[in-house]
């Protein structure tokens, strides 16, 4: 297959993805306006993030299939320095989608310390502040076209931010699983496991794309592995989990 044929099964594929998750979304919103409950609020705020993050993944995609923009096809093009290769550029590298991620990240936190925490511990809200700013303040500004280790350092900023606030959160869902005996709580608790774990396999599965790109690249020249599409798959099981495992049983009670 070609770079274009890959490009546009990629799209179909996350398009059909993004309406499912928007459904969800959707769900989620009528839950909370039914019966107003914070928690439910919250994951509406993480999830509408989340939604952003495959959107302007999708975005990053099609940009690149309609090969509108010299300096996004061509690879010795020169960024052209404007502020419409500004916006682009960093939607076609994922700096976006990273920032999005990155706040999803961030009121993931926020759930955990209204769920298990009497209140915010110090130290682990300035990390969530400082290292959260510091990692949006490098997507967007910290950029050179081409430039391969600021793009390994871009993906290593918001791995270890997501990675260090979605492990203790799926550690503590996953204690008080084992810790309740009422059936709707733990149903509650195991889907945030469930969620947390997915999420923190969407990077992961993307780190595994990219590392076949460069070990198979006869046989992925172009990335699109099958760790792509499982990456995508992992992100709507976050959806699905969240959902039918903790929103739709707590909002009808």
């Amino acid at each position: 297959m070609t770079e274009s044929d890959l490009l546009l099964s990629a799209i179909v594929y996350e398009s059909i993805v993004i309406i499912i998750a928007l459904i969800i979304l959707a769900l989620i919103l009528k839950k909370y306006l039914e019966k107003r409950h914070q928690f439910t609020l919250i994951l509406f705020v993480i999830f509408t993030f989340y939604l952003l993050t495959l959107i302007f993944s999708c975005a990053s995609k099609i940009i690149s299939f309609s090969r509108a923009y010299d300096y996004v096809n061509d690879v010795e093009a020169v960024d052209p320095l404007t502020i419409e290769s500004f916006i682009v550029l960093r939607i076609v590298d994922y700096r976006s989608s990273f920032v999005f991620m990155a706040l999803a990240s961030a009121f993931t936190y926020v759930l955990r310390v209204k769920l298990f925490e009497e209140s915010y511990k110090p130290l682990e809200k300035w990390f969530v502040i400082m290292f959260g700013g510091f990692t949006i303040i490098y997507q967007v500004f910290v950029y050179i076209k081409g430039n391969d280790f600021i793009e390994i350092l871009s993906f290593i900023l918001i791995a270890i931010y997501v990675f260090a606030i979605n492990i203790p959160f799926m550690s503590q869902c996953r204690k008080n699983y084992k810790a309740v005996d009422n059936p709707t709580f733990k149903k509650g608790f195991l889907s945030l496991t469930l969620m947390s774990f997915f999420v923190s396999q969407i990077l992961i599965f993307q780190l595994l794309d990219r590392f076949a790109k460069i070990f198979l690249v006869e046989v992925y020249p172009y990335g699109f592995s099958p760790f792509y599409y499982i990456g995508m798959l992992c992100a709507l099981m976050g959806y699905f989990g969240a959902y039918f495992g903790y929103i739709r049983p707590r909002s009808s009670n």
